[in-house]
């Protein structure tokens, strides 16, 4: 038998395994419960956040032969088994990329009018809704004013802006915001246990953060550090495994800054690109670095919920040796790098000027300052307007 990979493995199959979006799962349960089961809905959000997976679960829901209409699906009947297998004639998932034009919608808009073949309901799942046609969106428009009564579409997207605002005006939108990181480290946890392995807490907090608040992308990333590192997972095999910058070579980097030497930033950057490190990469981890150190002077350490726990008093300290103005400026500078090093054909010299930009910044002074010293001058200066 062929491998399953853990995304598919651990798909919830019941509300209640939703991640995260407690808010669109409780709402959704609260309609079947009630027999409030809307014609249309929206599910709008980033990647990797539930929302085909929420909308094959309320189709099972709707349509469970044990008991359905029902708020937990048995996953055990065969119109469960089927709609779980992607071969249920009642529910028909759709590409929205693929299937965008005029001709397509007619052919979903003629066989609405056919009754479902084993459950309640014939669920419509259309997939990067977005993608569909200005004419298709218009095709869809009558059907979806007046639909049939077995009938639901559910409309699954990333991007709800660019669907027609008279669609939108049709249906029930529900959106799906980005799992928090503590959720999705709970999730692996879970997962590690079942699956036997062993993984440090630096380890599991890196995957989350980088899965950027999917926790589909966050089970992609723990699938292949497992393959790369096997039963047992620690923080430097998986920095090797996903190509993650150490978060000391930063703080390297800021105490060079601090320090303004120019000759131990150009050994830096040698460093760095001898390294193979890709020159964007580095510089949204700087630019991320940077403002996790301004967040620290502003905030306090208790605001770093992105940052693993042993690095807060280290963030902390670098804080206080910068103003919050440079540190703006710094992130503008490295904001600019990021755009010249897409066009530029050498980006060792970008990359280099940028370092020794940040080395050769004058400290910010404040106004007031400025003021200060022109109201009380020190005797030295004095002195020197006086000589003539």
């Amino acid at each position: 038998m062929s491998y399953l990979v853990i995304a598919r493995k651990y798909r919830p199959m019941v509300f209640d395994d939703v991640i995260g979006q407690e808010h669109i799962t409780t709402t959704l349960k609260n309609a079947i419960e009630s027999k409030r089961i809307a014609h249309a809905y929206i599910f709008s959000g980033p990647r990797g956040v539930g929302k085909t997976t929420s909308a094959r679960i309320f189709a099972k829901a709707i349509n469970c032969e044990n008991g359905g209409p029902t708020i937990t699906p048995c996953n055990q009947c065969q119109s469960c088994l089927e709609i779980t297998g992607g071969r249920s004639l009642d529910v028909l998932e759709i590409d929205g990329a693929s299937n965008r034009g005029i001709d397509e919608i007619r052919s979903i808009r003629d066989n609405v009018r056919y009754l479902p073949v084993r459950g309640g309901y014939k669920i419509y799942i259309i997939d990067e809704f977005h993608m569909i046609t200005k004419d298709a969106f218009n095709a869809l428009l009558k059907t979806l004013e007046e639909p049939p009564p077995q009938v639901v579409f559910i409309f699954a997207t990333t991007e709800p802006h660019k669907i027609l605002p008279t669609i939108l005006s049709r249906c029930q939108r529900f959106d799906f915001k980005r799992v928090a990181i503590e959720k999705i480290i709970g999730r692996l946890k879970h997962i590690c246990r079942i699956e036997q392995i062993d993984m440090d807490e630096e380890s599991l907090f890196e995957i989350a953060q980088m899965a950027d608040g999917g926790m589909r992308d966050a089970l992609t990333l723990l699938d292949q550090v497992i393959s790369f590192c096997g039963n047992q997972v620690r923080i430097q095999r998986v920095r090797e495994a996903l190509g993650l910058i150490e978060t000391g070579l930063y703080f390297e980097l800021m105490a060079i800054i601090r320090n303004k030497s120019v000759s131990e930033g150009f050994k830096f950057a040698s460093r760095v690109l001898d390294a193979g490190l890709d020159v964007t990469e580095f510089l949204h981890g700087l630019m991320a670095h940077i403002r996790n150190v301004l967040l620290a002077k502003a905030c306090g350490a208790s605001a770093l919920t992105t940052v693993y726990e042993s690095y807060h008093e280290k963030f902390t300290d670098v804080s206080q040796q910068f103003s919050e103005t440079d540190l703006i400026r710094m992130m503008n500078l490295v904001s600019e790098t990021i755009q010249r090093v897409k066009w530029s054909l050498k980006q060792r010299f970008v990359f280099e000027l940028m370092l020794m930009k940040l080395i050769r910044m004058e400290d910010s002074v404040q106004l007031s300052e400025i003021i200060r010293k022109l109201e009380n001058p020190d005797t030295e200066t004095v002195k020197k307007k006086v000589v003539p």
